[in-house]
């Protein structure tokens, strides 16, 4: 059985990962991937720490949590899926979202993900949605990717249902943390319904990125701007425009939002676009513009983003 112990010391700079705690169970041992420490958990409960250097002087031994010779301890917890008693995120709901019906064509009201960090800051580091109908799902990550959750706080993933056919639609969302030695999948569901479009004429949307191209350096930022506009002959109802950046870039916000376009007219978005200080150096990748509206498909727009020095 997997260890269920609330809580841990870990002396201060010994490397642990969350995927050697989460993997540790009673009557086991196991070490970081750096060598420098093992956790053991025996069959009563007990914690201990083999091997843990503070530096290149510091002695190695067997040796009870917080004896002699060993840094400061600070607490860390054992991988509990959803208990809340550690470092885990709590999800609410906590295992699936269901994002009701929206037209086809169109776009859904925003359903909530509460990701919440009870007793210890969290950060979400990545997520993404895959599974059949994954382009008929759009995910808004607000401030809970790559933002720590403060303990006691939390923060909210909105899932908006855009559907391209009738019927039911199903996806996975899969988030991961630094809390967490395995990903949480959360599944996603809704129904598309039969389109309607009350006016005369139509509406239709066009998009473009601008800049076409940009190589980002590490840590540092870009604007991106998508401008959608209405091409038709009628008002676009609730357009929604959302830019999606490849692995190891991060925008500010991830979508925006025009509750009316009249025909002819445009809505300019501005995205600030950040390479992350590891994101991978090399060929430019694909970042793609989304833009729909009531009654509307997904019109789509790219532009290439690259990592440099």
């Amino acid at each position: 059985m997997a260890a269920t112990i609330r809580r841990l010391a870990e002396p201060a700079r010994s490397l642990y990962d969350s995927t050697t705690v989460g993997g540790v169970e009673i009557g086991t041992a196991k070490s970081n991937s750096a060598g420098d420490a093992t956790l053991s958990i025996n069959q009563t409960g007990e914690a201990w720490v083999k091997a843990v250097r503070e530096n290149s002087d510091a002695a190695f031994g067997a040796s009870p949590l917080g004896a002699q010779g060993r840094s400061e301890a600070h607490e860390i917890c054992v991988y509990d899926l959803n208990s809340g008693d550690c470092g885990t995120p709590v999800f609410t709901p906590a295992s699936s979202v269901d994002a009701g019906q929206a037209p086809v064509g169109g776009v859904g009201s925003p359903v909530s993900l509460d990701v919440a960090a009870p007793n210890h800051a969290n950060e979400v580091t990545r997520m993404r949605v895959f599974g059949p109908d994954a382009s008929d799902f759009l995910v808004s990550a607000g401030n809970c990717v790559d933002e720590f959750v403060g303990q006691g706080d939390s923060c909210q993933i909105k899932v908006r249902l855009a559907p391209t056919v009738e019927g039911e639609r199903n996806a996975t969302l899969r988030v991961v943390s630094d809390s967490e030695s395995l990903p949480r999948d959360i599944s996603l569901t809704g129904v598309g319904i039969a389109g309607t479009n009350p006016s005369t004429g139509s509406a239709k949307l066009g998009v473009r990125v601008n800049p076409g191209k940009a190589r980002v350096r590490r840590g540092k930022t870009v604007k991106v701007t998508v401008r959608t506009t209405n091409t038709g002959d009628a008002p676009a109802d609730n357009v929604l425009t959302c830019l999606r950046v490849p692995s190891g870039f991060r925008s500010g916000r991830l979508c925006g939002k025009r509750a009316k376009l009249a025909a002819g007219k445009t809505v300019s978005f501005s995205f600030t676009v950040r390479a992350k200080r590891k994101a991978p150096l090399g060929a430019l990748r694909n970042a793609q513009a989304r833009s729909t509206a009531d009654g509307l498909g997904i019109t789509t727009a790219r532009m290439k983003l690259g990592a440099r020095r």
